[in-house]
């Protein structure tokens, strides 16, 4: 069973683009775009399981240089 997620991206000022390029790059992001409001981007990533899930985001996203702090957000199927 897989697990995807979005994941909210807070970049340094002057970085957002250089970010998402990167993170477009990691393995089991499908699309990371720009956004407005208290984010700078959000990426959404599907994984094997939720520990897949979260090890992309801790150990590659998270590293990405520009990457202030993240927030994940899985998705569930209520039917």
């Amino acid at each position: 069973m897989s697990v995807s997620g979005y994941v909210l991206i807070n970049a340094a000022m002057g970085k957002a683009s250089e970010v998402i390029k990167e993170v477009s790059n990691i393995g089991g992001v499908i699309k990371a775009q720009s956004v407005t409001g208290q984010y700078d981007a959000i990426a959404i990533v599907e994984a094997d399981n939720i520990n897949v899930l979260g090890k992309i985001v801790a150990n590659q996203i998270q590293k990405v240089p520009g990457v202030i702090g993240t927030i994940t957000c899985p998705t569930i199927d209520l039917e």
